[in-house]
């Protein structure tokens, strides 16, 4: 079991720092759900990401889903699945699972100590969506590197912006629904 805590570096030893300026999202798959991972060079300004508003948008394009993060008059980051990233039998597991928990860990670039994190469901359909979006993957294209050639490309072409516009977006609330 991985335990993350703020102040602490994340329990993921796969994860390095990335040597980078700005802002950048990573994503991976958990038995909750999945865990979105922002890397940014002023942790201590973006700590402010763990609360503030924020919305969530799913788009797909050639069975490449991205999971977009909007945080208005702050940040925007997207991130994309790549199902070949994952062993097979990790992979059947969290198809076939129910849940569908977001982790946001917001990390500091240079160290990958955990500045901050938050948690939120995806609305139920949207999980659904994605999870059907990475079975066809796994049915269309045969390598992890022909996923990440579709998903630059993609990128490349579509603006964050049109997928927040063209896809399904939720905004992330801390209310509890009545029963």
């Amino acid at each position: 079991m991985l335990i993350y805590q703020i102040g602490k570096r994340i329990a993921h030893p796969e994860i390095q720092p990335p040597h980078m300026d700005g802002v950048r999202a990573g994503l991976l798959p958990a038995p909750g759900f999945f865990n979105v991972f922002v890397f940014t060079t002023q942790p201590k300004a973006d700590k402010q990401l763990a609360t503030a508003e924020l919305y969530y948008t799913f788009y797909q394009k050639d069975d490449v889903p991205f999971f977009v993060l909007n945080w208005p008059k702050l940040m925007v980051v997207d991130t994309t699945f790549n199902a070949f990233t994952q062993p097979v039998f990790e992979r059947t597991a969290w198809q076939m699972a129910g849940s569908n928990m977001v982790n946001l860990i917001v990390l500091n670039a240079h160290t990958c100590t955990i500045e901050a994190m938050r948690t939120f469901s995806v609305d139920i359909q949207i999980a659904s969506a994605l999870r059907f979006t990475m079975s066809r993957q796994t049915e269309r294209y045969q390598s992890a590197m022909q996923v990440e050639q579709v998903q630059q490309l993609i990128q490349r072409r579509v603006p964050i912006s049109r997928m927040i516009e063209e896809g399904v977006s939720r905004k992330v609330t801390n209310e509890i629904p009545e029963p």
